[in-house]
C-alpha cells in the first residue's frame, strides 16, 4: 500500500505532461496554413515550433546498449522518444486532419517532414512474436510507429459506422491516404490502409450519395493510377468494383432521397449528377495527384500499362475509362 500513492502520483504527472504536451501540438499546428510546402524555404518557419515540443531524449541505459549491441551499432546514446507522447503526436495531427477543411496536403507534407525527424529515433515497442520468456526491452523506429499510428488513427475516424453513414463523407483521410500514397511516400506508405478504406466505402450504407460515389471513385482512380502492375492492387480494384456494381445492381446504399425519388425526371438527374461528378473526380485526380505524382513517384514503374476502370448502372449503361501510361483518359465509351 505504500508503494501506490508514488505510483498513482507517478500516473497523474505523466497525464498531465501528455496532456500539455498535446495542446502545445494542436497550437503548433493550427499555425501551419493550408498551402504549407516544406520543399519551400520560406516555409521552414512553419514547422520548426514542432520540432522543439517532440521531447526527444537521449538514452544510453542498459537496455539501449544491449539493444543497440543486438543490432550491431555502436551502443549510444540514442535519440528516444516516449511512446505516449508520439501518440499524442499522431492524435493532434489526426484531429488537425479530421476538423480544417483543405489541410491535407499540407498535412501529408508535415507528417513526411516528421518521419524524417524521427528516422533515427527510437520509441519503446509491444513485441508480439517475442518468447514467453523474453525480459528484453524491445525498440522500434519512432518513423515507423508514427505513421502507423497516425494511419490507424485516420483509418479508425473514417470508416467508423457514425462516419460511413453520412451522406457526404469528410475527405479528410481518403485526401490524406491518397497523397501519401501517391506523392510523399510512394515507397514507404502502407498501401494496405487505403486499401482498406476502400472496402469500407464500397461496403458503407451511403454510398451511392452523390458526394460519396464521387469521392470513392475519385480515390479508385488514384490508386489505379499507383499500381504497378502488383497483383494486389489488382485484386483489390476488381474485388472492390465488383462488390460496388453488385451492390448498384441491388439498389443498395442509396439515400433515402433517391430511394424515395420514383419518377424518370429525378432519376435522370442523379444519373447526370453522379456522370458529372465522375467526370470531375477523375479531373481533380489528374489535376491535384498526377502532376506532381508521374515523374516522381511512378514514372517509369508503370510502363505502357493500361488499366480499365469499369462501372456499371441499373439502367444498362457502362462507363469505361481507359487510363494510359501517363494516366490521361484516351476512350470514354458510354
Amino acid at each position: 500500500m505504500g508503494n501506490a500513492q508514488p505510483t498513482t502520483a507517478s500516473a497523474t504527472q505523466g497525464q498531465a505532461s501528455v496532456a500539455a504536451f498535446k495542446r502545445k501540438v494542436s497550437s503548433a499546428l493550427d499555425k501551419i496554413p493550408n498551402d504549407h510546402d516544406s520543399r519551400n524555404p520560406n516555409h521552414i518557419a512553419n514547422i520548426l515550433p514542432l520540432f522543439g515540443l517532440l521531447s526527444i531524449r537521449q538514452r544510453n541505459d542498459d537496455d539501449i546498449k544491449l539493444t543497440m549491441a543486438r543490432l550491431g551499432k555502436p551502443p549510444g546514446p540514442v535519440d528516444f522518444i516516449e511512446q505516449d507522447m508520439l501518440e499524442a503526436l499522431a492524435e493532434c495531427i489526426c484531429t488537425k486532419l479530421l476538423n480544417t477543411d483543405g489541410w491535407s496536403a499540407a498535412g501529408t507534407k508535415v507528417t513526411h517532414t516528421l518521419q524524417h525527424r524521427l528516422a533515427s529515433v527510437l520509441v519503446t515497442t509491444d513485441c508480439p512474436l517475442a518468447h514467453p520468456d523474453d525480459t528484453y526491452v524491445h525498440f522500434t523506429s519512432a518513423c515507423d510507429a508514427l505513421r502507423d499510428e497516425l494511419s490507424t488513427m485516420c483509418k479508425d475516424a473514417f470508416t467508423s459506422s457514425s462516419a460511413l453513414e453520412s451522406a457526404q463523407w469528410n475527405r479528410a483521410v481518403p485526401a490524406f491516404y491518397a497523397h501519401m500514397f501517391l506523392v510523399e511516400c510512394p515507397g514507404h506508405f502502407i498501401p494496405g490502409f487505403l486499401y482498406h478504406i476502400l472496402f469500407k466505402m464500397a461496403e458503407a450504407p451511403t454510398l451511392f450519395t452523390v458526394p460519396n460515389i464521387k469521392l470513392f471513385k475519385n480515390l479508385v482512380v488514384m490508386v489505379g493510377q499507383r499500381m504497378d502492375g502488383g497483383e494486389e492492387g489488382k485484386r483489390v480494384l476488381n474485388t472492390v468494383l465488383a462488390m460496388v456494381w453488385e451492390r448498384r445492381e441491388k439498389g443498395e446504399g442509396k439515400s433515402n432521397a433517391v430511394e424515395d425519388a420514383e419518377s424518370d425526371v429525378v432519376e435522370d438527374a442523379v444519373e447526370g449528377a453522379v456522370e458529372d461528378a465522375v467526370e470531375d473526380a477523375v479531373e481533380d485526380a489528374v489535376e491535384d495527384a498526377v502532376e506532381d505524382a508521374v515523374e516522381d513517384a511512378v514514372g517509369d514503374a508503370v510502363g505502357d500499362a493500361m488499366y480499365e476502370i469499369m462501372f456499371k448502372r441499373t439502367h444498362g449503361w457502362a462507363m469505361v475509362m481507359t487510363i494510359n501510361s501517363n494516366f490521361q483518359i484516351v476512350e470514354d465509351t458510354i
